[in-house]
């Protein structure tokens, strides 16, 4: 990514993370303009393929602990984005996720070599 953007350096994750803890509708929405002004200039340069073969392709965001906030989450949920975001494990997410983790041990008892993922929802609010 460095060389891409010709930088020595990019944020760290904590730089990230004070950002999106920060951020509010205001923010969001310079953010939002950011993005529609830097897609404007991407696309006229090159649009994606996907974009005109695939118009009602459904959008999906997989992302890490430092982008979990109910803010993003609503922005997701009225685009209607789906979205998974891996949580740093703790005693409460394991209870919370144990129905998903026997849903996965009944899909791979057969194999527990190869790799496997079982995704569920539930509420969760973190004690911090």
């Amino acid at each position: 990514m460095t060389a891409i953007l010709d930088k020595d350096a990019l944020a760290s994750q904590p730089t990230l993370s004070r950002f999106f803890n920060r951020m509010d509708g205001d923010t969001l929405g310079q953010l939002e303009q950011i993005t529609r002004e830097l897609r404007k200039v991407i696309y006229s340069i090159k649009k994606p393929e996907f974009i005109d073969d695939f118009p009602d392709m459904p959008l999906y965001l997989r992302s890490d602990s430092g982008f979990a906030s109910p803010d993003l989450y609503e922005v997701l949920e009225d685009k209607n984005c789906k979205y998974a975001i891996r949580l740093k494990e703790n005693t409460k997410l394991r209870e919370l996720a144990e129905d998903e983790n026997q849903v996965l041990y009944r899909a791979t008892k057969f194999n527990q070599v190869d790799y496997a993922i079982e995704y569920g929802e539930f509420m969760y609010q973190a004690g911090s």
